[in-house]
């Protein structure tokens, strides 16, 4: 974190968005990681099975 205590600040016109990320252990960024994967090779396959249903 900065100074201000805030991981990063927008200024849009007269407004001020702070953004504080959330604390997370190595392990809570792992699960994280691995949900994500899960969902890309979910989606991924879904792709491919469109594509053979295409090809048919």
């Amino acid at each position: 974190m900065r100074e201000t205590g805030f991981d990063k600040t927008y200024r849009i016109g007269n407004t001020t968005i702070h953004i504080v990320a959330a604390e997370q252990t190595d392990e809570e960024r792992q699960e994280r990681l691995a949900e994500v994967v899960r969902v890309i090779e979910l989606i991924w396959s879904g792709v491919n099975d469109d594509r053979k249903q295409e090809t048919l």
